[in-house]
């Protein structure tokens, strides 16, 4: 195997637009449509080009042998999947003759938690930096700048203020610091972004919500993903991008023509226009936990980094990384949460801060809808077979509503075991999300997908999970910082701050997954695989 002398993505200038750069895109080149270096094969060795009277000398290459790979330590109560994904790439670490680049420029936006972030501190990925992120939350942004100080350089209200200077931006990360915000422009090398996908999440499909049954485009987030994203594509020109979408992204519209496509082939269409190769993933984090998570990551590179043999790279990669993860079944939850004093007192002060959104009164729709399932499995009207038979409820908020799902949970598991099964065989690895409506049966074994406003119940342990127990499952370390709010702040319950964190955020050994093969990927950017 031949690889290359020195690091193709080390820092040139501060506009990253250096001669020295062959996969720059010139400051005169953006915004408009770009002229691009030839695309080059795999197999083909960089060679130097003339560029009227500029000379681009290419990475020189010379054999040499792997170094020796040695697996790092993975300390107590960090990231439970992080040796897994790093034995998953052991293969393709061995063949690097160096440890990484040193400097990886990653910028985030609709940012949430920054979850690869959690994953290239846990991977020890070298020269990773985050040179902007945006999100509209406060609460986000104060996690984001908490977890990752000296990491995060420059944290922005809102993405718009991402991509545009207007003179009055607020930057977090510079404010804190008492200085005047200096962000400058550098093309990333890998951009991560969760657009929204309320325009496309499946209830919005089955019933919409007001102006929403005219269509997808008629919310007020579909512009940020058809819109807003577009214009970072043309003023930020990142090498490569992963986006998370919900798998309904994939689904055609409502009453929308055959010929207008899918959002997602609509998405991929508007990054071909920018010159980028994309394929979307379907991945789910239950290949590593027992909580099912379904989405769809979109990668895409572009052209003049590899383009289409460096996404079947990559996307090569992840498949064979999520092959090696189902040869073992997925951790049960509560071999990941902690379980010392701490956690337990705040799983129990969960039911002071929850509210009740539901209707009381005797003519609440709840109770018309849990009378219905109660007539399905023939429970008589009233009975508690859980809440009244000796349970703790730790967390479990003073409602009627919540505490009746359980009750018809339990009841449905009942009815629907052997006879000869104990109460702690059925209550093993069994949950109800106190959160839903009854008429949705949101309850069984394993855990479905965690939203913002969860309350996700425990027949195991008879308790209520707390949003940093959320945040544990979507693959954050222990030692993760919890949000805290600003004083006088209206959202100051902490853990509904990370609830809603959670219920947005990436599933972290998903995310590492993809972003750890885009940092691998040899596409003219590392080293060149020999025929």
């Amino acid at each position: 195997m031949s690889v290359p002398r020195g690091d193709p993505w080390a820092p040139q200038s501060e506009s990253d637009s250096s001669d020295d750069d062959p996969w720059a895109v010139r400051d005169g080149e953006r915004g408009r449509s770009r002229s691009r270096s030839p695309r080059r094969s795999l197999a083909s060795p960089p060679r130097a080009e003339a560029s009227g009277s500029m000379v681009v000398q290419q990475p020189i290459r010379t054999a040499c042998g792997p170094q020796p790979l040695r697996r790092p330590t993975f300390e107590s109560g960090t990231e439970w999947w992080a040796p897994t994904v790093w034995d998953a790439y052991v293969g393709e670490r061995a063949k690097r003759p160096q440890p990484g680049p040193t400097e990886f420029r990653h910028e985030s936006f609709c940012s949430g938690s920054i979850m690869e972030n959690f994953g290239a501190r846990a991977m020890k990925l070298q020269g990773w930096r985050t040179i902007s992120a945006a999100d509209i939350k406060q609460h986000a942004r104060l996690f984001c700048v908490r977890n990752f100080t000296g990491t995060v350089e420059h944290m922005f209200t809102d993405f718009r203020a991402q991509i545009y200077d207007d003179g009055e931006r607020v930057c977090d990360v510079c404010t804190a610091e008492a200085k005047q915000c200096t962000f400058r422009f550098q093309r990333p090398h890998l951009a991560v972004g969760g657009l929204p996908c309320q325009p496309f999440t499946r209830m919005r499909y089955q019933r919409g919500v007001g102006s929403d049954e005219r269509g997808a485009e008629q919310h007020s987030k579909y512009a940020t993903v058809f819109g807003l994203f577009a214009e970072y594509l043309t003023e930020r020109t990142p090498r490569t991008v992963i986006i998370e979408e919900v798998v309904d992204f994939d689904r055609r519209e409502r009453g929308a023509p055959a010929e207008l496509g899918t959002p997602l082939e609509r998405l991929m269409g508007m990054l071909a226009s920018h010159g980028y190769f994309s394929q979307a993933l379907h991945l789910d984090s239950k290949t590593w936990i027992d909580v099912a998570r379904p989405r769809l990551f979109i990668i895409a590179i572009d052209q003049a980094c590899g383009g289409a043999e460096a996404v079947r790279w990559v996307s090569e990669q992840v498949q064979s990384a999520v092959r090696y993860r189902e040869v073992n079944p997925p951790l049960l939850v509560w071999s990941v949460l902690p379980t010392d004093t701490n956690h337990t007192r705040r799983r129990e002060a969960v039911g002071e801060q929850a509210t009740d959104r539901a209707a009381s009164g005797p003519l609440a729709k709840w109770k018309a809808k849990s009378a219905l399932m109660r007539d399905k499995y023939e429970i008589p009207t009233g009975s508690q077979p859980w809440s009244g038979g000796g349970a703790a409820l730790r967390g479990v908020p003073e409602n009627q509503r919540c505490r009746d799902v359980l009750d018809v949970a339990w009841a449905c598991r009942l009815a629907k075991s052997s006879r000869f099964a104990t109460r702690q065989e059925l209550a093993q690895n069994f949950w109800a999300d106190a959160s839903q409506r009854v008429s949705r049966a949101p309850w069984g074994t394993g855990l479905r997908c965690l939203t913002q406003n969860s309350l996700v119940y425990s027949f195991e342990r008879d308790t209520i999970l707390s949003g940093f127990d959320h945040m544990r499952l979507q693959g954050a370390p222990i030692s993760c910082s919890p949000v805290a709010p600003p004083p006088g702040s209206v959202n100051d319950v902490k853990d509904v701050n990370l609830r809603s964190l959670a219920g947005e955020a990436f599933s972290c050994p998903v995310v590492t997954c993809v972003a750890y093969a885009m940092w691998l990927n040899p596409a003219g950017v590392w080293w060149t695989p020999q025929p």
